[in-house]
């Protein structure tokens, strides 16, 4: 989601009973999602290990506690919005 302000975002977190999270500049949107998806279309393309995800996170020092990735075996899933949030 784009906002204007981090007070835009405290109202939307606060609106929807939301804990603080992460928040991004454009340039580290753009960045984040270069790296994240510059391999999705290869074959072989399984999904990202919490070890790779954690690899991109540390390139571009996303290294706070939200950015930790938890005890998992599983590929990190991408989180899907409902579509009262997509609007």
């Amino acid at each position: 989601m784009i906002f204007r302000s981090e007070d835009e975002v405290d109202q939307w977190r606060r609106l929807r009973g939301r804990k603080q999270g992460a928040t991004l500049s454009l340039e580290q949107v753009w960045e984040l999602s270069r790296l994240w998806y510059s391999d999705r279309m290869k074959r072989d393309f399984r999904g990202h290990t919490v070890e790779s995800a954690l690899k991109i996170f540390t390139a571009l020092d996303l290294t706070s506690e939200f950015w930790s990735a938890r005890e998992t075996t599983q590929a990190v899933a991408t989180p899907q919005l409902s579509d009262e949030e997509c609007r």
